[in-house]
């Protein structure tokens, strides 16, 4: 569980999945980290030797590296960085910016609306039911069934009556579920959805839409943005795909109860989390895997079997490759993910597996991976179909060293 939680921050850190992680977010704190994690005491850099110390083993005795200088690796051609797949993955985005554009046509379904509403119960006003000025957008599903979609077809200026039945089950305020209401609703303006395209970008849609939460302010920081996005999702799939490739031609041993180390490391993560939420360990793997926990442990056994010859070669790549890790760029990266998880550094660390195995993973996934996978050639095919596949990667594929 916990080398499943490295990897998955790895990948996080590295894609970013456009945006995350990079923001401008100069009103934030992190106070959500009660304990400050600081310089203090520790070494400018962390060194191989002594990252390999948080083993109880000598990786070299397990682990002999199968030559990893020309790896070929395959990987989707929507990853390629070229300038057309730059500007597809940049338009998926956009599309969740619609630019506004007021109209004095009607509204349609995912137009935004400018609007004044009085909501009745048996002829009275209620609490929150009534507001001027308000923005809706059509189909977000802001507003009780019927309402949104009453306000489609009717244009700016006109005022419409909605009869609407609160839900049964209406949580908000329980004195008006399943209650008959009315709802007089004037409409002040209408605004028309319309995509912004990649090709029509202006440095102010970008300063309205990403500035705030991303820092970005002009046409090419976005579009800068966007190209170091797709270089860093071809990495982790090259790194990925390259990793599979290296295990598979290195030699590996497994130290004796290393497995069934991180089975019960497993077993008592979910255990922890199943007492915090007052379930039964039994229950949790029978619902969430269909088990018992018997059955189950020896299945998670053979998983983690494939993850531990993971993290053999990557600590083997670690001590050959002498990586050092800055101790600042480690404690940089802790304070962002204890923030990022709402958790102390401190608790962030634990849940890792320590201070010591959190700094080893890192220097498996940030440096020794990184480092080594250089090395691979990439060779990029339509991998969306596997009926497709064959037939269009010697026409579509290209490489690159």
């Amino acid at each position: 569980m916990k080398k499943k939680l490295i990897m998955l921050l790895a990948a996080a850190m590295t894609v970013s999945v456009v945006f995350a992680g990079c923001g401008n977010k100069e009103d934030e704190t992190n106070s959500s980290s009660s304990e400050a994690y600081s310089l203090e005491n520790e070494p400018t850099n962390y060194k191989a030797k002594d990252m390999l110390k948080s083993t109880d083993y000598d990786v070299q005795d397990y682990v002999k590296l199968g030559d990893y200088k020309d790896i070929a690796v395959e990987v989707d051609k929507s990853l390629e960085v070229t300038d057309e797949n730059v500007k597809t993955a940049a338009n998926t985005t956009l599309a969740q910016y619609p630019n506004y554009v007021e109209t004095d046509g009607k509204a349609e379904d995912g137009s935004k609306v400018n609007i004044d509403y009085t909501g009745t119960v048996d002829g009275k006003e209620f609490d929150g039911g009534s507001a001027e000025g308000a923005d809706l957008t059509l189909g977000s599903g802001s507003f009780i069934d019927g309402f949104e979609d009453g306000l489609v077809g009717h244009k700016a200026g006109e005022e419409v009556t909605l009869n609407l039945k609160f839900p049964d089950d209406y949580s908000a305020n329980k004195d008006l579920a399943g209650k008959d209401s009315v709802f007089k609703v004037k409409i002040n303006k209408v605004y028309n959805a319309e995509t912004m395209d990649y090709d029509h970008l202006t440095d102010d849609y970008v300063k309205e839409n990403f500035s705030t939460t991303y820092g970005l302010s002009t046409v090419k920081a976005f579009k800068d943005r966007m190209k170091d996005s797709l270089e860093n999702q071809r990495d982790v799939a090259v790194q990925k795909a390259f990793l599979e490739k290296l295990v598979g031609k290195s030699e590996i041993k497994i130290p004796d109860g290393l497995v069934e180390e991180r089975v019960q490391q497993t077993m008592d993560s979910y255990e922890e989390s199943c007492t915090q939420y007052g379930m039964e360990l039994e229950d949790y793997i029978k619902n969430m895997y269909g088990q018992s926990v018997d059955e189950y442990e020896k299945t998670l056994k053979t998983e983690l079997e494939s993850s531990v010859k993971e993290e053999l070669v990557l600590e083997e790549l670690v001590r050959e490759l002498k990586c050092k890790v800055p101790s600042s760029e480690f404690i940089s990266f802790v304070q962002y993910y204890a923030q990022q998880y709402s958790m102390s550094e401190s608790d962030f660390i634990k849940q890792c597996g320590g201070k010591d195995y959190l700094i080893l993973n890192y220097a498996e996934y940030y440096k020794a991976l990184p480092e080594a996978a250089e090395n691979a050639k990439v060779t990029y095919a339509d991998t969306s179909s596997d009926s497709d596949s064959d037939n269009n990667t010697e026409s579509d594929s290209g490489q690159e060293k």
